[in-house]
């Protein structure tokens, strides 16, 4: 992946994210964009992994990313933005008022950026 395609999905993934619910201004919020960057660079879905490399990226404890990240998820589920998800990728799955684990979002997040989106496609 060159340096535009880079730079096109890490603004792509910024405007997902806004849109899912989650607010720039929590640290989660560049936690989790930079973590499904880095899933998909790495081409590594552990996510164990995936948080360790975060954490040292942005010089913090990988509990502080886990637990930011975690808040951040949250607190978009919250705003009952995750219809918007099942839109995303044309399946009904998360039940009502069932709050993803951050495993399942990343999973969703990342087969969706890998197998559906086209590189090129807006949101909605």
């Amino acid at each position: 992946m060159d340096m535009v395609e880079k730079d096109n999905l890490a603004r792509y993934i910024t405007r997902l994210l806004i849109v899912l619910g989650f607010s720039p201004r929590h640290f989660g919020f560049g936690y989790t964009r930079e973590m499904i960057l880095v899933a998909l660079d790495l081409n590594n879905r552990k996510l164990s992994c995936v948080y360790s490399q975060v954490a040292v990226k942005f010089r913090m404890p990988v509990e502080a990313v886990q637990t930011a990240v975690r808040t951040a998820l949250k607190t978009a589920q919250e705003q009952d933005s995750f219809a918007k998800i099942e839109r995303l990728i044309g399946a009904k799955f998360i039940e009502t008022n069932y709050l993803l684990a951050p495993r399942e979002f990343f999973g969703i997040m990342l087969e969706y950026l890998t197998y559906v989106w086209d590189g090129k496609s807006e949101l909605f």
